[in-house]
Order: C-alpha cells, then sequence, then structure tokens
C-alpha cells in the first residue's frame, strides 16, 4: 500500500539522507526525482545501480518522519 510521509526539515538537520528525491518500487527499482531551483519538477529518471544504498535512506526516511495526515493535523515530532 502507498504510505506517504513527511520529513519536515524546516527547523532540524538533516538525518543523513540524499539531497535528491527518490521514489522506490518494490525495494528494488529507483526513480530519481528532478527539479529545478523554486522546486518545479523536471523529470525523473530510472536509476540503474545497486538499489541498497536507497534502501538504507528509505528506512532512516520513515523512521525520521510522520504519517502525512499526522504531518497535517499539526502533531510534530519533537
Amino acid at each position: 500500500g502507498e504510505d506517504i510521509r513527511i520529513l519536515d526539515l524546516t527547523d532540524r538537520p538533516n538525518p543523513g539522507l540524499p539531497a535528491q528525491d527518490f521514489w522506490m518500487f518494490d525495494e528494488s527499482k529507483v526513480v530519481l526525482m528532478n527539479y529545478r531551483p523554486d522546486g518545479t519538477q523536471t523529470g525523473r529518471e530510472l536509476y540503474e545501480g545497486d538499489p541498497e544504498p536507497y534502501r538504507s535512506w528509505r528506512r532512516l526516511a520513515v523512521a525520521e518522519s510522520v504519517p502525512f495526515l499526522e504531518y497535517v493535523s499539526g502533531a510534530r515530532r519533537p
């Protein structure tokens, strides 16, 4: 199922995630997201390398983030 989460780094340091956004499908396919400096998405590209670093980053992102509905309700992690 889809698990939409938010990792708000506005008032905290990056916990060690890469600067480039990515999507992961089936724990093995990685799609890199490309953006302009203003945040406009310019495209996506299929990553052809080893997906293991992305699996690790995904675990970290999930551990450090909150579910979208929790985020929009105003509940935040300390």
